[in-house]
């Protein structure tokens, strides 16, 4: 919702991050099989347009033998690549299980911190979507020195989300986040003042403003376009019909580029709305985080 940006290292180390974040239930599912004997599984089994690059990245970070005694079968409830942090989502599924697997006995930081390390080694992230997908719910997520997850009451959350509608514009074509590995002096600011609306959403979202919130939502949107390369044409005429059709407020989800656009409305007006707009991903806040099991 708030603070995008503000999360990767290269402003959070120096300045320290601060992100609103809700967890929603669109998963990653991981299934990892550790046997003897696995000739019966043929392959791994992954999404039909996914790189598996990272989850073997993982295997190879925890020492796994991706041969005959370990397989891997993984899924998504959405698009992968478009902005829900599915590349976080699987990254703390996969060590998530790898962890129950094997009883490595990890915390559920060095489950969130490790995800994160191996991630940022393939391609360039933040810290928010690993924190998110382990903890579930919605969170005041501060990143500097140590994380901090503050969560809201369940009651706030519900009425934020049921106010929200998310819009599927297309699968972003390239790493968009590299663009923020290495900061100039304006994408600092530009960030500065996405931070500065983070810390302002919480009041507005503890009293339950969404008109409000979907102005400071628009203004997010405006910084994100100056700290990184993230709209398009389309996207910005997009954006303005949601404006003219009666959203409050609303952002592009994710590193940018294409991908979901999430936008803020009365809940009464949402019917008409998606009448002019298309119909929206259907979801629901997601409160359990990561869950993991033996089979």
């Amino acid at each position: 919702l708030f603070g995008g940006g503000t999360d990767v290292s290269s402003y959070s180390d120096k300045f320290g991050g601060l992100v609103v974040n809700l967890a929603i239930n669109l998963k990653q599912h991981v299934t990892y099989y550790n046997g003897q004997d696995l000739f019966s599984l043929d392959q791994n089994k992954f999404p039909y347009d996914v790189s598996p690059e990272f989850v073997y990245k993982i295997f190879e970070e925890f020492k796994i033998n991706g041969q005959h005694h370990s397989k891997i079968e993984t899924s998504f409830d959405g698009v992968i690549g478009a902005g829900l942090g599915s590349s976080g989502a699987i990254g703390i599924a996969t060590v998530g299980a790898l962890n129950k697997a094997l009883n490595l006995k990890l915390s559920k930081h060095d489950i969130a911190e490790k995800a994160f390390e191996i991630e940022n080694k393939v391609h360039y992230t933040g810290r928010q979507d690993q924190y998110a997908s382990l903890h579930g719910g919605m969170n005041i997520m501060e990143f500097g020195n140590k994380v901090n997850i503050k969560p809201f009451n369940k009651e706030i959350a519900q009425t934020i989300q049921e106010s929200l509608i998310l819009l599927f514009l297309g699968k972003r074509e390239q790493d968009i986040q590299k663009g923020l590995k290495e900061l100039s002096y304006d994408q600092i600011l530009a960030l500065h003042e996405i931070k500065k609306l983070a810390e302002q959403s919480i009041a507005v979202i503890e009293q339950g403003d969404i008109e409000k919130l979907g102005n400071l939502l628009t203004q997010v949107w405006e910084y994100k376009k100056l700290s990184n390369k993230v709209s398009t044409l389309l996207i910005d005429q997009f954006y303005e019909k949601g404006l003219k059709n009666g959203a409050y407020g609303g952002k592009l989800l994710g590193s940018g580029g294409s991908g979901y656009m999430l936008f803020i409305i009365d809940p009464s007006k949402k019917e008409q709305f998606a009448h002019q707009m298309g119909e929206g991903t259907d979801f629901e806040i997601s409160w359990g985080g990561l869950s993991t099991r033996i089979l």
